[in-house]
């Protein structure tokens, strides 16, 4: 990272005073000592837009990280079917897996300087990291009925896996256990529907990055509830955490699929309808420099111990590394419908339509639970939310070798950060330390165009596929609002405007 800041020598250039031939230079070459010289050293006025090359150059350098992350793997697997029952023959499938994965890094010279690294942000680390895992696993698929009054199909499928993870890196070591685990039923009562339910104990084991990765610093923007609101910039700490545990997940399905059996058009729809819940625990990510600030106001005191503040209760520095951040859990239900009408004359014609509806994105720690549903907006320092509803349309026209797509998503209106309250909101009192004068966010629809033509060459032995198109066509904007890099959520809202695409593609 270049142009980088040099703690030291910001503070000895910035310490200017006048010698006795009335130059201007550093202190620490006119003053009594000799030990203390730097004959680099170049005067810096940092006001009035007077700062000189000579003093940028002596003030900043560049950071750099070299990381290398490697991965060896060895797997055996077995599968077939080992005997049959009167529903049909019974699928096994087992297997075992090793695999290590390292990390190893090199900083530059500046970003090792003791006692912390002597670029005021973002100094780089030395890494040397290892993470050995073993595990195996048994599946199996059992057909219980098959051509029955109550039953055209009804299998039972289940899974179990055992994992070990021996870790070592930064200075520590540990071992880590894990169980997961899956079981389902598909159920079958008639020829146009399907039933379906799934439960399964899942992990996500915390990867060589997020153990043993670099941690940086850089600065944050919060309002501090503790002093009223009052709006400061500390520094952040952000990066790995060699403490991380795997996370766990607890997941419930149950669905209905629909497939019309007819000779016409309704033979030609297709229906889902599956509803899922998911709670995590010790889920891994950052909380937010905003999101520990308020969380200790609000009496979570282990997100207090992650706050420094100076005499006057000023934060000056936060740790948002890697976490186990307590629990988190969602639910919601997702919906698709598509219809294929064909047409010799006029082509075919697919309409394909998924709505996803989430009810709850609650985070629960010991102050309470944070429901983030709805949230919409992305304020630095903070977590991400999902709108409670996100609408997606396609529409595909295929006649010969031309085909058109129309894609269309719509997000609805939300609120800007689930830890605010604005006027819009009940409860909302101009004297609370998370007021704020506004905490609603508009909704978007977006529209894309593509379109392509194939030609076919040299006999129809090659294929040249030539394609346009817009996206955000009516040029909908990213809604003016803070966001985490600049303006708005780049995550959910478009932030460039209309743009074109033009190529080709050419396989032989």
């Amino acid at each position: 990272m270049p142009n980088l800041v040099i703690t030291a020598n910001a503070l000895k250039a910035s310490d200017a005073v006048r010698n006795g031939a009335g130059q201007i230079v550093c202190r620490v070459n006119a003053d009594a000592s000799a030990t203390n010289d730097d004959p680099a050293c170049v005067p810096l006025n940092p006001f009035g837009n007077q700062i000189s090359p000579a003093a940028v150059d002596y003030i900043t350098d560049q950071s750099s990280q070299h990381t290398r992350t490697t991965e060896n793997t060895l797997a055996a697997n077995l599968q077939g079917e080992v005997f049959n029952t009167w529903a049909g023959p019974v699928s096994v499938a087992f297997g075992a897996e090793y695999r290590d994965d390292k990390i190893s890094g090199s900083a530059d010279p500046i970003s090792l300087l003791p006692p912390a690294g002597g670029f005021f942000t973002n100094n780089a680390q030395n890494l040397q990291a290892k993470i050995k895992t073993t595990e195996g696993y048994v599946e199996t698929a059992v057909p219980l009925a098959r051509d029955l009054p109550f039953a055209k199909n009804l299998d039972l499928n289940g899974a179990v896996r055992r994992t070990n993870y021996d870790r070592d890196g930064a200075g520590t070591s540990s071992s880590v256990d894990a169980t997961t685990f899956k079981y389902g039923l598909v159920w079958q009562p008639l020829e146009w529907l399907r039933l379906r339910g799934t439960k399964s104990r899942d992990i996500r084991a915390p990867n060589v990055s997020e153990l043993f990765g670099p941690v940086t610093s850089g600065f944050g923007i919060l309002n501090d509830p503790q002093r009223g609101g009052a709006q400061t910039n500390p520094t952040v700490q952000s990066g790995s955490n060699a403490t991380l545990l795997p996370e766990v997940a607890d997941t419930k399905t149950a669905g209905i699929v629909f497939t019309p059996v007819a000779d016409n058009w309704l033979g030609r729809i297709q229906a889902s309808f599956d509803y899922y819940t998911i709670d995590i625990d010790k889920a891994i990510g950052t909380l937010g420099a905003q999101t520990i600030a308020t969380r200790c106001f609000q009496g979570a005191t282990e997100f207090c111990a992650l706050i420094t503040r100076d005499a006057n209760q000023v934060i000056t520095n936060i740790v948002d590394v890697q976490q186990n951040v307590n629990k988190l859990n969602t639910s919601g239900v997702d919906a698709e419908i598509s219809y294929r009408q064909p047409s010799e004359r006029y082509g075919d014609v697919t309409f394909r339509l998924l709505d996803t509806r989430v009810f709850h994105l609650v985070t629960v720690d010991s102050a309470g639970p944070l429901d983030r549903a709805g949230q919409t907006g992305l304020r630095g320092g903070t977590l991400p939310g999902i709108p409670k509803n996100t609408v997606d349309l396609l529409v595909d026209w295929d006649k010969g070798p031309l085909n058109l797509s129309v894609h269309g998503r719509h997000i609805p209106s939300g609120i800007y950060n689930a830890a605010f309250i604005g006027p819009e909101q009940s409860g909302y009192s101009i004297t609370l330390p998370n007021s704020s004068n506004t905490n609603a966010m508009p909704s978007r629809t977006y529209v894309d165009l593509v379109g392509q033509y194939s030609f076919s060459l040299g006999g129809g032995e090659h294929n040249l596929q030539v394609f346009a198109g817009v996206n955000n066509l009516t040029n909908a904007e990213n809604p003016r609002f803070p966001g985490a890099n600049g303006s708005g959520n780049n995550v959910l809202f478009d932030p460039v405007g209309r743009t074109y695409k033009l190529g080709f593609r050419f396989k032989e």
